[in-house]
């Protein structure tokens, strides 16, 4: 049973043949269905010569289990390289002597010695004193297949409950095998000539077939995984060191090699603040460094994370360089402009408009004082581009989002300030006894904008705008209206795209500070125009809201337009 059990897994697994580690175990397999069928035969076989062939051809078979068992592990557990190298080629040192030295006479005697037929149950079974070469063979095999069964249950164990059934097919399908092999060296059971190794080599084969067969082992394999993460660590653009607990080198990538220019192989075991020259706090999840490399200075974010074995054991730690030179020299550039158009252009255009004031007091020409009042109104622009500019880099240069649990009715009290600043105008509000889990500052600002952009563009004797709330399951939405004119098309279509060109762009500032704002808080904002005017819609999801009752936390002040530096 076990002969041809074997002998149909050699047959299902020829379609797999190209899989990694499948013709090895089609040939561990072979060596097993060798073993069984010539072992079987020989129970009906008394000629002496005959059956001490058969005998040889069975040793022969069990031979060729242990060394092919292990080749097919570490294949089809992605490592391969390891069956090309010598040390393992060594290995078939084994099974090649059995299958040289034991069809020889003069050398079958380090086999076994006084063979004989023994008639047990009415069947030939042999009997033979085992010679020092059979315990070394057999036990050096046995060894051999068992760390292979161990290198199988560990690696498709680690690899996640896609292979957790197969995982404990392979583990227990070497115990009876094992088994039955010392109860026949050591000649134990009630006829210990018979060879009990071939029974227990049944449930071996029925629980090879649930795990090759019945779930498809060859059909998802562990060296997928293991390659795939072999792949990502060794092409990996950023610099990436795997480090034990004491931070000393376990391994690199190619990356790490080429920016701090050593050799991946000598740096193994040193201390990683060694080999980069400069510490590193690897209990610190994120930290900047400053490095020197390719003859100018480079900044790179370090990113460290503990690494944990499969029993959860911390065991080291990975060490990730990202580079940000670019992003911290533009962050700089911007820096730098944006003083310079907030403070120093600002306060000019302040001089400016000042002058042109007093200017238009003093002058009396009609035509001249037209275009003193042109010029006004455009000093005005750029001072209030200004302050947009200010109050964009105030509420959206933090690099937290920063939530907090604030009611909707003090989010909405910037509306009442707006009002406030435009007694010509009515405004409206619909807030609801809701709370948000929001960045406050950043919302203000945003609804602060919306109100402002549509009474400062209406063109109505009394602009009108109403704000309201509302929540469905799935979606919580702030809505402005105003019976203006709208937001002209070609700049919904600029703030929809995301990018401005010389023939296509926004007025200003004010619809980009609401499309990053809203961004920023996580939601969407769209907007409609008809002719009784144009809605803003602001869309977040559901989770932010909750009851009113359970707000803690006071909502600080909006940035305002003109407050501050």
């Amino acid at each position: 049973m076990a002969g041809g059990g074997s002998t149909a897994l050699v047959g299902y697994l020829f379609q797999h043949r190209t899989r990694p580690g499948a013709k090895w175990f089609m040939l561990t397999l072979t060596g097993q269905a060798i073993f069984c069928l010539s072992y079987a035969v020989g129970l009906t076989v008394f000629d002496p010569l005959v059956r001490e062939w058969l005998e040889i051809i069975a040793v022969v078979g069990l031979h060729w289990l242990g060394v092919p068992f292990l080749a097919f592990a570490l294949e089809y557990t992605g490592r391969s390289k390891l069956v090309r190298s010598w040390g393992f080629r060594l290995l078939f040192v084994v099974p090649l002597t059995a299958t040289v030295l034991l069809p020889i006479p003069a050398t079958r005697e380090l086999y076994w010695t006084e063979f004989a037929i023994d008639s047990v149950y009415g069947v030939a079974t042999v009997s033979y004193s085992f010679g020092p070469l059979f315990y070394v063979t057999l036990l050096g095999g046995t060894t051999i297949a068992g760390v292979a069964a161990l290198l199988l249950f560990d690696t498709v164990w680690s690899y996640g409950p896609l292979y957790r059934g197969e995982a404990l097919a392979v583990g227990l399908s070497f115990g009876p095998p094992t088994v039955g092999l010392f109860a026949w060296l050591l000649g134990a059971g009630a006829a210990g000539q018979l060879n009990v190794l071939v029974y227990t080599l049944i449930p071996h084969v029925m629980l090879d077939g649930y795990a090759f067969v019945g779930k498809g082992l060859f059909e998802f394999q562990p060296a997928t995984s293991r390659a795939a993460e072999r792949s990502a660590f060794e092409d990996l653009q950023s610099p990436v060191f795997v480090l034990d607990k004491s931070g000393r080198i376990i391994e690199t990538n190619s990356a790490a090699a080429e920016l701090f220019s050593f050799d991946p192989d000598a740096v193994v075991t040193e201390p990683v603040s060694a080999v980069i020259g400069t510490e590193v706090d690897l209990e610190t999840t994120t930290e900047r460094q400053s490095l020197q490399s390719d003859g100018r200075r480079r900044e790179f974010r370090v990113e460290s994370a503990p690494l944990s074995d499969s029993g959860g054991n911390h065991v080291g730690y990975t060490l990730l360089f990202s580079e940000i030179t670019e992003d911290v020299q533009r962050k700089e550039r911007l820096s730098v402009l944006n003083r310079i158009l907030r403070h120093n252009l600002r306060n000019e255009l302040t001089i400016v408009q000042g002058h042109l004031g007093i200017a238009e007091e003093r002058v009396d020409d009609e035509q001249a004082e037209h275009g003193l009042t042109v010029a006004t109104d455009a000093v005005d622009n750029l001072l209030k581009t200004s302050e947009t500019a200010r109050t964009v880099e105030r509420a959206l240069g933090e690099t937290e989002t920063d939530r907090k649990l604030v009611a909707l009715e003090q989010l909405f009290e910037t509306v009442t300030e707006v009002e406030a600043e435009h007694p010509n105008a009515e405004i409206s509000v619909d807030a609801p006894s809701l709370a948000l889990l929001t960045n406050p500052s950043v919302f203000r600002s945003v609804l602060r904008q919306l109100v402002e952009n549509a009474i400062e563009h209406n063109d109505s004797d009394v602009p009108t705008v109403n704000v309201t709330a509302g929540q469905t399951e799935t979606r919580f939405e702030v809505t402005v209206t105003d019976n203006g004119p709208g937001i002209p098309e070609h700049e919904q279509m600029v703030i929809e795209r995301g990018e401005e060109t010389a023939l296509e762009h926004g007025s200003g500032l004010g619809l980009w500070l609401v499309k990053w704002g809203v961004t920023r808080l996580g939601g969407d904002v769209t907007f409609e125009t008809n002719s009784e005017g144009s809605t803003a819609t602001l869309s977040f999801p559901s989770t932010i809201v909750t009851d009113a009752e359970t707000t803690t936390t006071e909502t600080p002040p909006v940035v305002a337009d003109g407050e501050g530096d």
